[in-house]
């Protein structure tokens, strides 16, 4: 019995909970711990999504954080604690938005200025481009983007309508959708 315990204890150490991926309540603490390592070792402001601390992906843990603060199911305590730690949801969002505009810009300059993005892509560093690209798209149509954005996004040759995923189709519809911006 004692075995038993002392092996569930340590388990418990190791793996954050059942899963280890930070999801369970348990292991949430442990996961925070595990952020404020990140911080004092690296020094940096930002966290990238394939960052990592002693094996553990901590910048996936922090990506599903701000999912659940972006959609309410992150507690306000949990929110004060990750605000303490410099992390908000405002600077990631800010963060996020260049990340992903230079992520769009690398991959128009790899495809020899073709502006599509597929759903489902993820870059080689892991940013989740197509996510991304959808995302903005929906802001920019509700409204939700500012000026500053969407001439940003504009000048990079990203607009709020996608195009199709056929070669010929899609280029078509860029096409007229050009004359249509000539004509405004």
């Amino acid at each position: 019995d004692i075995r038993r315990h002392t092996a569930e204890a340590v388990d418990f150490a190791v793996t954050g909970g059942a899963s280890g991926d930070g999801s369970e309540d348990f292991g949430w603490d442990l996961w925070y711990g595990r952020l404020m390592a990140y911080r004092e070792q690296s020094q940096a402001e930002e966290i990238p999504i394939n960052a990592q601390i002693y094996g553990h992906r901590i910048g996936q843990w922090v990506g599903r954080q701000f999912l659940e603060w972006r959609w309410g199911g992150l507690d306000g305590e949990r929110q004060r604690r990750l605000l303490d730690r410099g992390v908000s949801l405002h600077s990631e969002g800010d963060r996020n938005f260049a990340n992903g505009l230079e992520e769009f810009e690398k991959l128009r300059e790899a495809a020899d200025g073709d502006p599509y993005v597929p759903a489902g892509h993820f870059t080689r560093s892991g940013f989740p481009l197509g996510a991304w690209a959808t995302a903005q798209r929906a802001a920019w149509r509700q409204g939700k983007l500012s000026e500053e954005q969407e001439l940003l996004l504009y000048e990079a040759g990203f607009f709020p309508v996608g195009h199709p995923d056929a070669p010929a189709a899609r280029e078509l519809t860029m096409k007229i959708e050009g004359r249509l911006r000539e004509n405004f």
